[in-house]
């Protein structure tokens, strides 16, 4: 099989015209080096034709999800929806981050896989260890049902 290394390079898609009209599953594999870092993000642009630069927070750096400083609000959060790696797998949207206390493990493939419904805005979380064990965990984020809306872009390994 084929395998992307990131160390300190991400890639991305161009803007989607629509990602979903009702469910979505997006799956990957991931092999940390080190816990910690942006594994995904997809953030919905505010006009179509523009570019949105990166963060540049790769996989397994030391960094995590941003934040907005207190009492601020950042529009790129308010669009951006981000999954990252510690101990656990912990995902974002808008201002809040969800820690799904489903484990990952450096130095092996994780299996992880998101199912989003768009009526709902409901998220099932799946990670399969190396073991082949599976946990889930289910999420709904504040505007959930805007997660994946149109003119997104994706990337892996990096914030957008």
């Amino acid at each position: 099989g084929y395998a992307l290394f990131f160390s300190g390079a991400s890639i991305q898609t161009n803007a989607m015209h629509t990602f979903t009209n009702k469910y979505a599953l997006i799956e990957f594999l991931v092999k940390p080096q080190v816990l910690g870092g942006v594994v995904f993000s997809y953030v919905r642009s505010a006009n179509a034709s523009s570019t949105i630069p990166s963060m540049q927070q790769p996989v397994c750096a030391p960094e995590d999800i941003p934040t907005a400083p207190e009492g601020t609000t950042s529009v790129r959060l308010e669009r951006t929806f981000a999954g990252a790696v510690e101990a656990t797998l912990k995902l974002s949207f808008g201002a809040t981050i969800a820690n799904t206390n489903l484990a990952i493990t450096a130095g092996v493939w994780n299996h992880i896989s998101i199912a989003y419904s768009k009526s709902t805005g409901v998220l099932t979380v799946f990670v399969m260890d190396a073991s082949g064990r599976t946990d889930a965990d289910t999420l709904v984020f504040e505007g959930g049902t805007e997660i994946f809306g149109p003119q997104g872009t994706l990337a892996f390994g990096d914030f957008l």
